[in-house]
């Protein structure tokens, strides 16, 4: 669940700026919207799971979201 509430994440920050360049209300509440529903999954997923959270990642995936952001 942790990979795909990453992979999520990670395809908002992709695909936000597609709207006008996210410089319109409606996207950026769009954008805050999805940003708190995927938290709030989050949140309650590792609520309910008793196992730690995993720090460890696939190398590739922090480099292509800081790829991406930059």
């Amino acid at each position: 669940m942790n990979r795909v509430l990453l992979l999520l994440l990670m395809l908002l920050v992709v695909l936000s700026p597609f709207p006008l360049g996210a410089n319109r209300e409606w996207s950026w509440s769009l954008c805050a919207m999805l940003m708190s529903v995927i938290g709030l999954i989050w949140a309650a997923t590792r609520w309910r799971a008793s196992a730690p959270v995993s720090t460890l990642l696939h190398p590739s995936i922090p480099l292509l979201f800081i790829i991406t952001c930059a």
